[in-house]
C-alpha cells in the first residue's frame, strides 16, 4: 500500500504547467492524455460510479470529523499525518476501483492532484509548513468535486 500511495503522490507532482494533472504512466490508471480544464461536461455535471462516490465520501467524511480539532489548533502534527495517510488510501481506492469515462477521469485526476498535493502539505514538518493549509486544499478539492460531479446528496464542507 505504501508504494501504491508514494506512486500516486509521484503522480501528483509531475503535474502539467497548466495546472495540477496527473501524467501518464503505462502502468498505472490512465485513460488518455487529455487534461481537460476543470469545467463542466457541457453544462452538466460529470457522470460518477459507486467508487468515485464511496472514496469521495470517506475523505469528507474524514475531514469534516477533523474540522473542529484542526480549527481550535488541536491538531497536531502526527494527527495531520494520519488524515494525510487516511485520505492517500481513499484515493488509491478510488483509482484502482475507478470506471469512469476518459473525459470525466480526466477531470477527476486534475482532483485528485489537488487532493494529493493538499494530503502532501499535511505531512510537512518544520517553520515553514502548514498542514491546516494542505487541509484547506483538499477541503477545495472535495467542493469543487460537489460543483462538477453528479454525486447526489453531496454536500459541501465549509473550512474557514
Amino acid at each position: 500500500m505504501r508504494a501504491t500511495i508514494a506512486s500516486l503522490l509521484a503522480l501528483a507532482i509531475l503535474s502539467a504547467p497548466g495546472g495540477a494533472v496527473l501524467a501518464a504512466d503505462p502502468g498505472a490508471h490512465s485513460h488518455g492524455t487529455k487534461h481537460p480544464p476543470l469545467t463542466l461536461n457541457r453544462g452538466n455535471k460529470w457522470p460518477t460510479d459507486a467508487p468515485l462516490r464511496t472514496g469521495m465520501a470517506r475523505i469528507r467524511a474524514d475531514l469534516a470529523s477533523t474540522l473542529p480539532a484542526i480549527h481550535g489548533d488541536r491538531f497536531s502534527a502526527a494527527d495531520f499525518r494520519d488524515l494525510a495517510t487516511d485520505i492517500e488510501g481513499h484515493v488509491a481506492y478510488m483509482i484502482e476501483n475507478c470506471r469512469l469515462g476518459e473525459d470525466a477521469d480526466a477531470v477527476l485526476h486534475r482532483l485528485i492532484a489537488e487532493i494529493l498535493e493538499g494530503a502532501a502539505a499535511m505531512r510537512r514538518e518544520g517553520a515553514a509548513s502548514a498542514p491546516g493549509q494542505g487541509a484547506a486544499q483538499v477541503v477545495a478539492a472535495l467542493n469543487h468535486y460537489g460543483r462538477l460531479f453528479d454525486d447526489p446528496g453531496w454536500t459541501p464542507l465549509e473550512h474557514r
